[in-house]
């Protein structure tokens, strides 16, 4: 309240002209009969709108908003933008080189979008005795065009998760030149040579332009004999030449071996599929050792990829799956499904899921429930708005997978199941 603020003494006091205004260490607060306001200047808390204030949280379920408004403070104080941005960003501990690659080029390709992109940002949090919890994110604007025509493929049962994409992608120059600098500015790229950074480049970006063709994507993932695989279709209102991207990355990738010393990054194979046809295969290379591969087919206007760390015949009869429905929904949508992944996890000896026993690890997952975690997102002129929506059974289940997943110690050891009695 104003008045234990007041008793605070010199940590909280009175801004001039500003009965209403509490200053606590230089911070002025605003009481007002139904809100308290801080940050900013006691005179722009003056003029907030209270009605308008409280229109954003009508019907009272919303239990968080969070408005960032960019644009202004771009045009204003640019320097102070980027000192904010650097500031907040992070650091990861020291540890595998790949992957802090991997984080400095995400962190790029974000930094260079909110500093010279985004204008606003609406983050919400809103909920509901029924449907759970929904988590809305609003940015503006986007680099997407228009929703293209384009038919729901299927997927595999074995998915867990999946994402089907109504758009095609935006000019990859623009998009990846920061990612790109992001990478050749880091350690791990540090004692490289000009031809040798020019060569990752051709090959990084004709890589990315390989798996991002397309008009619409289909992406999922589910477990296969024990391993993670990636499954994805691509749409393309005129047929692409899929093979011709596939060879310029074969191209490029033997430039850049020859540029780091090594034999080869990439070799090709093929193998027939379940009617017969023949999927073309990419394996990935590093010091002579197999590292990843990346198996497809084209039908048409159609291309279907598998992408798995291990030699697996993945691609089955992916090719072959009837469309789920003619048309793909005109937005983002897609969904995970949490006890699948569960499961998949308890299968890994590894993972304190498979330590648990057999009749607490039913009842966790029978706690998560049929239902799935959702996630939409809409694409306009005022930008896009991106949805995530847990039901509670989920939010239940997920609390109870989580202290089961991260145990105080080490899990006391299985005991024998006791022997069966003699006849």
């Amino acid at each position: 309240s104003l008045g234990g603020l007041s008793d605070l003494g010199p940590l909280a006091q009175a801004a001039p002209g500003a009965p209403d205004v509490l200053l606590n260490k230089g911070v002025p607060f605003r009481f007002t009969k139904n809100y308290v306001h801080y940050g900013g200047t006691p005179a722009v808390l003056q003029q907030i709108d209270e009605a308008a204030f409280a229109k954003a949280f009508e019907g009272g379920s919303t239990l968080l908003r969070v408005l960032y408004d960019v644009k202004p403070v771009r045009a204003r104080f640019p320097k102070a933008l980027l000192a904010a941005l650097k500031e907040n960003t992070g650091t990861l501990p020291p540890g595998d080189a790949a992957v802090a690659a991997g984080y400095q080029l995400g962190r790029d390709l974000s930094m260079n979008y909110v500093a010279n992109t985004l204008d606003r940002m609406v983050l919400e949090i809103n909920t509901s005795e029924t449907d759970g919890l929904q988590i809305r994110y609003k940015l503006a604007p986007v680099p997407l065009t228009s929703p293209s025509a384009a038919e729901l493929p299927a997927l595999p049962k074995n998915c867990a998760m999946r994402v089907d994409i109504p758009f095609r992608t935006p000019e990859l120059k623009d998009l990846l030149r920061p990612m790109w600098e992001g990478v050749v500015k880091s350690a791990a790229m540090a004692n490289q040579t000009p031809d040798q950074k020019k060569a990752g480049e051709e090959f990084a970006t004709a890589f990315v332009e390989l798996l991002m063709s397309g008009d619409a994507h289909t992406i999922g993932f589910g477990e296969s004999d024990g391993h993670w695989v990636c499954y994805i279709v691509k749409q393309a209102a005129v047929e692409m030449d899929f093979a011709g991207k596939v060879k310029k990355v074969m191209d490029l990738s033997g430039k850049l071996a020859a540029a780091m010393g090594q034999k080869q990054l990439m070799r090709a194979d093929v193998y027939p599929g379940a009617d017969g046809t023949a999927v073309d295969r990419l394996i990935l290379i590093d010091k002579d050792k197999e590292m990843g591969f990346i198996d497809w087919v084209q039908n048409g206007k159609m291309v279907y990829l598998t992408i798995a760390g291990t030699s697996g015949r993945n691609m089955r009869h992916l090719s072959l799956l009837p469309p789920e429905a003619p048309k793909m929904p005109e937005r983002i949508d897609g969904w995970l499904d949490l006890q699948m992944i569960l499961k998949a996890l308890s299968r890994d000896p590894t993972t304190p899921l498979a330590a648990m026993e057999p009749q607490d690890l039913r009842k966790l997952l029978q706690s998560l429930g049929e239902k799935r975690i959702t996630f939409s997102a809409t694409i306009a002129a005022d930008g896009l708005t991106a949805d995530l929506n847990v039901p509670l059974s989920v939010l239940s289940g997920a609390g109870k997978a989580a202290s089961s997943a991260l145990p105080s110690g080490a899990a006391p050891p299985k005991a024998a199941p006791p022997a069966a009695p003699k006849k």
